[in-house]
């Protein structure tokens, strides 16, 4: 199927109002015959947006603040092969929360889950899990989507917001720094 190349979404965290725009270079041999954006708001179905253009380009619409939006892509080529950006499809973790960073504030890293992997961060029969989860992060403007993380902190840190901390892993292909 497709290859892939330079999945970004704009605006990085849009505000309730703004609409969102998904863009993806898509390459094939035997060309790029279609391409779907796939979007879900806050673990709900996902639907099926069509991209079209050289990069491929779809726009969301805008979603209510706080929701966190998840996608991937889908391309066939023109013998009917398909590949996913990112590659596990529904399964990964490329997502956006809405109303996400203030205008004017200090940079940080931002990590963004989707509501399900955060409550299962958090859940007592998981607090000392070294499994990563899936997740975002947007650390000074850039995003790094399908990034695993993990609590991390002694048995009677973790259970507290105050004392709790995550250890992030990026893919060595793409580091943070």
């Amino acid at each position: 199927g497709p290859t892939f190349v330079g999945l970004s979404h704009f605006p990085v965290s849009p505000t309730a109002a703004d609409p969102v725009r998904v863009r993806v270079a898509a390459r094939d041999p035997d060309g790029v015959a279609t391409a779907t954006l796939y979007a879900a708001v806050d673990d709900g179905a996902f639907v099926a947006h069509p991209m079209s253009g050289d990069p491929l380009e779809a726009t969301l619409p805008a979603a209510p603040s706080g929701a966190v939006v998840q996608l991937y892509v889908e391309a066939r080529d023109g013998r009917g092969a398909t590949a996913t950006l990112p590659r596990r499809g529904a399964d990964s973790r490329a997502l956006y929360r809405v109303g996400d960073v203030v205008p004017g504030a200090l940079p940080g890293l931002h990590i963004i889950m989707t509501p399900a992997d955060r409550e299962r961060l958090h859940r007592a029969t998981e607090l000392m899990s070294n499994a990563d989860v899936g997740c975002t992060v947007v650390y000074d403007g850039r995003v790094f989507y399908d990034v695993g993380v993990r609590a991390k902190g002694s048995q009677r840190g973790r259970p507290s917001d105050a004392r709790l901390g995550f250890n992030v892993s990026f893919d060595p292909l793409e580091p943070l720094r």
